[in-house]
């Protein structure tokens, strides 16, 4: 239903969220605070509407999962998710 409101009103919304997958599904740019500060600022760069299950979606939230959790990424895995790889 917010999504569908925001594609038809075409505001700007900000959405705090503890569920990734929620986030993934709404939001164009997650970012994750860890002590006042961001941690991680990902874009999601896929096509809407969002297919939960999908192999890149799935990949997306299990990227910034592994971070949410202190799993540390790579420089080269923080790419792939900044690009929506």
């Amino acid at each position: 239903m917010l999504e569908n409101l925001w594609q038809e009103k075409g505001f700007t919304a900000l959405l705090i969220t503890h569920d990734v997958e929620e986030a993934v599904v709404l939001a164009d740019r997650v970012i994750l605070i860890e002590n006042g500060q961001i941690a991680m600022d990902c874009y999601i760069e896929m096509p809407r509407p969002r297919q939960r299950g999908n192999s890149v979606f799935s990949a997306k939230v299990e990227a910034i999962l592994q971070r949410v959790m202190g799993q540390k990424e790579s420089s080269k895995d923080a790419e792939k998710v900044a690009i929506g790889r």
